[in-house]
């Protein structure tokens, strides 16, 4: 990878992710800017179609269960209108790609854009009822999670053991660790 630590980037992934990053970056390099929009594009696409599916199985159930409890002329009242469900799904799709911080993260090019992606796509195969596939798609987003607790418990044993440092003009130095 092109990215050097001791010119001013910084780049702190596990391994597993810093090996599809490396993929992207040698294969797909005049890409990247459209790979990030398309990817955020897709987050949407997924969490409009989880919340379309959700409310599709919470309306039935709802039905079924006011059609014991509540009289029939109250039903129509109650329940979720399934004509606006569609428009709700989009909805959901429109406030994500307006969000400051989905837009902020995009055109930064964080890599949160392809975390916010495994985490739709764990809902959308959750909520289809892939229990295989969402458990991996879990597994894969823990990794996240992890090396984010060892980074954690590395700087503090840095601290620990070396004090607060301060760089020749005066400022705190900061422990920062690269793959």
């Amino acid at each position: 990878m092109s990215i050097s630590p001791y010119s001013g980037h910084t780049f702190h992934e596990s391994p597993i992710f810093l090996h599809f990053y490396k993929f992207l970056i040698t294969n797909y390099s005049e890409m990247i800017d459209k790979l990030f929009v398309l990817v955020d594009v897709l987050t949407a696409v997924l969490l409009s179609l989880v919340c379309y599916k959700q409310l599709n199985y919470l309306s039935v159930l709802e039905e079924q269960r006011m059609k014991k409890n509540v009289k029939k002329e109250d039903i129509s009242r109650l329940s979720i209108d399934r004509t606006q469900i569609t428009e709700r799904s989009l909805r959901v799709a429109i406030i994500y790609l307006l969000s400051p911080y989905s837009v902020l993260s995009c055109v930064g090019q964080s890599t949160s854009v392809f975390t916010n992606f495994l985490m739709a796509l764990t809902l959308l195969t959750t909520t289809m009822g892939l229990r295989v596939v969402s458990a991996a798609l879990l597994a894969l987003l823990a990794i996240f999670l992890i090396t984010d607790l060892l980074f954690a418990f590395v700087k503090r044993e840095f601290y620990i053991s070396h004090g607060v440092k301060t760089e020749p003009d005066g400022k705190l130095s900061r422990l920062e660790l690269a793959f």
